[in-house]
């Protein structure tokens, strides 16, 4: 569900989420969708925050963060890209940034001080983690093409690394 640009500011301040895309319904297509007005830092009252950087076309960013200060930020450039972010509990913190076309990352977190860090640079490329528990660390760099990467934590203190090329 998307809704026209100009709605974003209401509904966002209402639910404490956030819902990124860079076409909207009512535009039509120009010459260069890079230069759309996309939704940058966003602050919910549970003071957690989202920051959105989009670049390109028909990308899609979907965020909720329901505890307390947990910090997102979303970097796309390219087409065709998509983020998912959930957090829950406190201080948990997640970075996503793609670079190139039809990505998708997915991170989920729950518990408290759980990192996420996605990295890739190519077409194709799909990252999924999610971490449940206290102190979780996970890493995805992936710089190539349609590379895959799944991970999950429970517990404490886990760490996880991936590096794909």
């Amino acid at each position: 569900m998307f809704f026209p640009r100009y709605q974003f500011a209401g509904i966002l301040a209402a639910l404490s989420f956030v819902i990124a895309t860079n076409v909207c319904a009512d535009e039509s297509p120009d010459l260069d969708p890079g230069s759309d007005p996309i939704i940058t830092p966003f602050l919910t009252p549970g003071q957690n925050i989202i920051d959105v950087m989009q670049d390109g076309a028909s990308n899609q960013v979907l965020g909720w963060q329901l505890g307390t200060q947990n910090v997102g930020d979303v970097s796309q450039l390219g087409a065709g890209n998509s983020t998912e972010l959930w957090q829950s509990g406190a201080l948990n913190a997640a970075s996503v940034l793609q670079d190139g076309d039809d990505n998708t990352a997915s991170v989920r977190q729950s518990g408290e001080l759980n990192q996420a860090t996605v990295i890739q640079i190519g077409f194709g490329n799909d990252a999924l983690i999610f971490q449940e528990g206290l102190n979780n660390t996970s890493t995805v760099e992936q710089y190539g093409n349609q590379l895959r990467t799944n991970i999950w934590q429970w517990g404490t203190g886990n760490s996880t690394n991936v590096v794909q090329q």
